[in-house]
């Protein structure tokens, strides 16, 4: 194994991030970064960071950066190994608008990535081993927690798989397949697709489709981007969760109006087992959060499972009288589902029950840093390409869902 010297992201894509970035090449799978990372810059571990050079704001605490490691680690796996993207391209685009605090650091955090493992790392202090996230099929990219070391070398099987960027094209015809989009549209249609790619609707777009009458119509990408390219999703997994609970219920396992199969709440006299699936679902569980939103960060960016942390807020409302939108709601009705699974993995049954009747064939899901998944844990981190998001909706638009997946049996 060999190390290749850092260089400096933003050199081809205009931008000065300051991330520095190692390519580790080696043959043998397996070999612990830990020790090639010991002489990383890091700072010791008695002491809070410094502010970054020229940022204004209060040092930040291991843990804060702990996260913001997380983040970079979790961030470069799933746009180089899954996507395929390089990381000047990841820097310039996924590793921008994070939440401020964060911001500086995860940009500058020293980060190495063994293509061979599947595996990134990125070393925040001395005093603990780095922050690493693998690759795996279906799954996609899962973060370690703080403080674990690397991760077993993927299998024989797992190394035959190819990453999603990687993954051939299906002959079908779209929606079930790959044939047919990257339509050429008319004037009036590429004049507006042109003004969301150059920011004429403000914000930043990497990618468009457009679909009429259950055919594409309109499709482009920003460079770097393509119809293959999978995508992380942010709040729109929230989407899979609530059909995934649909399909789930359609086949019987879970009923929407009965209280939610959350184990943590069985204990007798928890108010909270009252919570029904459709009040978790609409996000009127009337759980207390500390922010709107409450922000999450624990679990998405610090390997904290979701049994670890999710199902252990308080009442702040009766249950179906208040609406806040929630993460923690969202993923607790994932938790009920791995419940009725028989704490199986939730993987595999939206493998089977809707990314495969659906062709999505460059979609991975994410799970959390335990053994256990409760995936996909509405993290932002499911990945999927465009016109795989246009499959996923296109049923549901025509009012066609229950066709495409069948109750089970």
């Amino acid at each position: 194994m060999r190390i290749e010297p850092g260089t400096r992201l933003g050199a081809k894509s205009g931008t000065e991030l300051g991330m520095k970035m190692g390519s580790i090449v080696g043959t043998g799978l397996g070999i612990s970064l830990w020790a090639s990372l010991a002489a990383a810059q890091a700072l010791p571990p008695d002491r809070p960071a410094a502010a970054p050079a020229g940022q204004p704001g209060p040092a930040l605490t291991i843990h804060q950066r702990a996260i913001a490691a997380g983040y970079t680690a979790l961030t470069l796996c799933e746009g180089v190994l899954s996507a395929g993207r390089t990381p000047e391209q990841v820097a310039a685009t996924e590793m921008q608008g994070i939440y401020p605090e964060y911001q500086a650091l995860a940009s500058a955090l020293p980060a190495q990535i063994d293509r061979a493992a599947r595996l990134v790392a990125v070393p925040f202090d001395a005093g603990l081993p780095p922050r690493f996230a693998q690759w795996r099929p279906l799954t996609g990219c899962t973060l370690a927690p703080i403080g674990q070391a690397a991760p077993p070398a993927p299998t024989p099987t797992q190394i035959a798989t190819p990453p999603l960027h990687a993954v051939p094209a299906d002959p079908r015809p779209w929606p079930l397949g790959d044939a047919g989009i990257a339509p050429r549209p008319g004037p009036a249609l590429s004049a507006r697709i042109d003004a969301a790619l150059t920011g004429g609707y403000g914000g930043v777009t990497t990618g468009l489709v457009v679909v009429r009458d259950g055919r594409i119509i309109g499709e482009a990408y920003a460079p770097g981007f393509g119809p293959f390219t999978p995508n992380r999703t942010w709040s729109v997994a929230k989407s899979i969760a609530g059909t995934l609970a649909g399909i789930a219920a359609g086949d019987g396992l879970l009923d929407p109006a009965a209280p939610a199969p959350v184990p943590e709440w069985r204990s007798p006299g928890d108010p909270r087992a009252a919570i029904t699936l459709d009040q978790l679902l609409r996000m009127a569980s009337g759980l207390t959060s500390d922010s709107a939103g409450n922000r999450t960060d624990a679990i998405y960016f610090g390997g904290t499972s979701v049994t670890e942390q999710a199902p252990f807020w308080p009442l702040g409302a009766q249950p179906g009288t208040r609406f806040r939108y929630a993460n923690n709601d969202i993923l607790l009705a994932i938790r009920a589902l791995r419940a009725r699974l028989g704490d199986g993995d939730v993987a595999q049954f939206a493998a089977a029950r809707l990314l495969g009747p659906l062709g999505l064939r460059h979609t991975t899901l994410g799970r959390t840093g335990r053994a256990i998944s409760s995936c996909p844990r509405r993290s932002g981190r499911p990945r999927a390409t465009l016109p795989g998001w246009a499959s996923c909706g296109a049923p549901m638009a025509s009012g066609r869902a229950k066709t495409c997946c069948p109750p089970a049996g």
